[in-house]
């Protein structure tokens, strides 16, 4: 019995860490808001999207049209609750990445390899306009095409 004590103080301060957000954060990844959520909702519906259309969407609006035609998503779920800009969708290296356009004071959720982070406005601007959407002919496509 005196054995399970100890088993039990450790398990119960782990608990407690665990529900504290003990871990959260770190180098440029943000705690869990509101924008945080959205932002992964949306990136949900372009997995979605892209798993039974079986192709990369040319656009979030290509992705918001069929979400809203299939019932599965509202227009506003696929702008920023923070700018009220459609959210930018590119290819990386990394596969989609999803990011808001303008964000809020100079910063842009972004969500890339499951993770999101708070980066630069001009670091978002810059991977969008270093991985634009392409067309069906591979061509890059202007902005909200």
């Amino acid at each position: 019995m005196s054995r399970s004590i100890p088993i039990l103080i450790v398990g119960t301060g782990l608990f407690f860490l665990a529900i504290s957000g003990c871990g959260k954060g770190g180098s440029g990844s943000v705690n869990e808001s509101a924008e945080a959520d959205h932002l992964r909702h949306a990136a949900g519906m372009v997995s979605q999207y892209t798993a039974i259309t079986k192709k990369q969407p040319g656009s979030i609006e290509e992705v918001r049209d069929w979400a809203v035609k299939e019932g599965k998503g509202k227009e506003e779920d696929f702008a920023s609750t923070r700018d009220k800009e459609p959210y930018g969708v590119t290819i990386g290296t990394t596969g989609v990445v999803l990011y808001e356009q303008t964000g809020k004071n100079g910063k842009c959720y972004m969500m890339r390899m499951g993770a999101i982070t708070d980066v630069s406005a001009e670091e978002a601007k810059k991977l969008a306009a270093e991985n634009p959407m392409r067309d069906a002919r591979g061509r890059p496509q202007k902005a909200g095409k």
